[in-house]
């Protein structure tokens, strides 16, 4: 209204100066064509600058009642990651990167992500409002903010150079309050890895001897509260971070978009049916799943006592892991060896059940089996085009049989099937949305109980294993070979042990977090992993030689005897 009042006012004395200009000019005795188009040139100069005067106070007035900063109001399932959390038991996730080439400076990590992830995630340029106090949360955008802020450097004689110093580093990541002033992510820059064999001997069989001995020069060390993301939706949008940014969505988008044109193929009337019938079915597993997870619940053993009498700020050998140390093909090849339905999951869960039985048999001398939780990203694991970072994940609760040291290979076999079977139960039911809706339903309407209803939603769990797909090729940061991913899983309340199984160019790495009142060394978990691994594998080949010799027996029996 008012851009419009000015115009017409503007356009008023246009014409007046118009129709004044050539009895002006006439009295000087100018000629007409010469006056009318001086009067014009005049008329059009003082039009422009009325218009641009209403343009200024109209954005003068959009500036008064435009909001000093966008806010976001935080999702249900963000704010039970805020209220479940303990102390003892952030919500935090913590991942480092191994880069190899020359050293990586602060300066081209914070370049990074100020031109290719801030602008595209609000969220990550956003602080959180009543971080404190336990009120309703809310994301504000910092328009002042630079990326800088949140990027540390390492000194280099504080770089770690081995397991324990790292274990350590990664404890003060993972414990640390973030600073609520600021946007709940940071990144650690610690370069000089090679240059750390003279403040060390090289120890054997210790995974930081290894990743320097792989090229490994600079740990790029990044910790970011569960509010603002899932630990698979922030590893989505941490691509852009890398030179394939590009060519990795390209090639997701093309998959996602193959996929669709699939479905609508369907006609209409095969696509009404065949929601109706997915409604049905989902209605009747949902009915199924939470009897069975009740029963779980009800049915759950606990070796251990959770009651809290000591915690040391920054306990020692929290973290353990392994970095590149199985070959994905392998590890398929070998499930399929053991158990034709048997899945890489599947044969990772088994390798979990030998190793907590090697590390804690005394334990669980009475036990045989526990309950372990497996989150689920409600998306597949991908973000579709136009979507942000947020919480899109569940969980599913499975009966893990526990495997003595001493078993046969019979047993063996027998137990993985037995694993993939409930896995599969578990995978058929919709309890990954359940709980989804549980924890929203709980954010909203029950805050104050969330850590109270979170332990015993949680069925008795024991072990909490989760596993990200990362990128199937190697990729670069500025023309350095990124050589490790090896990302954490932050195991809930109540839960002493964390394991993350997750794929790099072709390999897997096997992560632990866990709690050293219980497990008092975190390497040791990872470690019995790798060794039952292999020992399945040895296992695998008896059986392979068995079934072969057993075939060419069936076939030298049914062979038609000689004339």
């Amino acid at each position: 209204r008012e851009l419009r009042r000015t115009t017409e006012v503007s356009l008023c004395s246009c014409r007046r100066s118009a129709f004044k200009a050539p009895v002006h000019y006439r009295s000087r005795s100018l000629p007409v064509r010469s006056s009318m188009a001086t009067a014009l040139s005049v008329a059009l100069r003082c039009g422009a600058a009325s218009l641009a005067g209403a343009v200024a106070s109209c954005s003068a007035m959009c500036e008064e009642r435009r909001p000093r900063a966008l806010r976001h109001r935080v999702t249900p399932l963000g704010s039970f990651t805020m209220l479940s959390e303990t102390p003892q038991h952030p919500s935090t996730m913590v991942f480092f990167l191994g880069v190899g080439g020359s050293a990586v400076s602060r300066e081209e990590i914070s370049a990074a992500f100020a031109h290719n992830v801030l602008p595209k995630e609000p969220r990550l340029r956003s602080r959180l409002l009543g971080y404190e106090d336990r009120r309703p949360w809310v994301f504000e955008e910092k328009e002042d903010f630079e990326a800088e802020r949140n990027v540390l450097e390492v000194p280099s004689e504080e770089t770690p150079v081995d397991r324990q110093q790292l274990s350590n580093f990664l404890s003060r990541q993972y414990l640390t309050p973030l600073d609520a002033s600021m946007p709940l992510w940071q990144m650690s820059v610690a370069s000089g890895l090679q240059r750390s064999k003279e403040r060390s001997e090289e120890l054997p069989n210790d995974p930081v001897s290894e990743l320097r001995l792989a090229g490994v020069e600079t740990l790029l060390a990044f910790r970011c509260h569960h509010v603002v993301s899932d630990g698979v939706s922030m590893s989505f949008v941490l691509l852009d971070l890398f030179d394939e940014a590009e060519r990795m969505r390209k090639f997701i988008e093309e998959e996602i978009a193959s996929r669709m044109a699939k479905a609508r193929r369907k006609s209409a009337l095969l696509k009404f049916l065949t929601a109706i019938a997915k409604v049905v079915v989902l209605l009747i597993q949902g009915v199924v799943g939470v009897a069975h997870h009740l029963y779980l619940a009800a049915t759950a053993t606990q070796p251990w006592s959770l009651t809290r009498r000591r915690f040391e700020p920054f306990p020692e050998n929290r973290f353990g892991f392994r970095a590149n140390c199985i070959s994905v093909t392998d590890a398929k090849e070998l499930a399929r060896a053991l158990s034709k339905k048997a899945t890489l999951n599947d044969l990772m869960l088994t390798c979990l059940a030998r190793a907590v039985a090697r590390v804690c048999g005394e334990e669980l001398q009475c036990h045989r089996s526990v309950n372990v939780s497996m989150p689920v990203h409600l998306q597949g694991g991908v973000l579709l085009k136009g979507q942000g970072l947020g919480n899109r994940i569940g969980a599913h609760t499975i009966r893990l049989p526990i495997i003595k040291e001493d078993s046969d290979i019979r047993t063996q076999v027998s137990q993985l099937d037995e694993v993939t079977s409930n896995c599969r139960f578990a995978k058929a039911t919709p309890m990954a949305l359940v709980a989804a809706l549980s924890a929203l339903w709980t954010a909203t309407v029950l805050p104050g109980q969330a850590q109270q209803i979170l332990e015993t939603a949680s069925a008795g769990t024991l072990m909490t294993i989760s596993n990200v797909r990362g990128p199937a090729t190697e990729v670069h940061f500025n023309n350095r070979p990124v050589t490790a991913m090896v990302p954490f899983v932050p195991p809930p309340p109540g839960v002493p042990v964390g394991v993350m199984v997750s794929s790099y160019n072709g390999m897997l790495t096997l992560t632990a977090n866990v709690d050293p009142e219980i497990i008092p060394d975190a390497q040791a978990i990872v470690d019995s992993m790798l060794e039952e691994y292999y020992a399945l594998k040895r296992a695998a080949r008896l059986v392979t030689s068995r079934n072969r010799s057993q075939a060419a027996r069936q076939a030298a029996s049914q062979a038609p005897a000689p004339l």
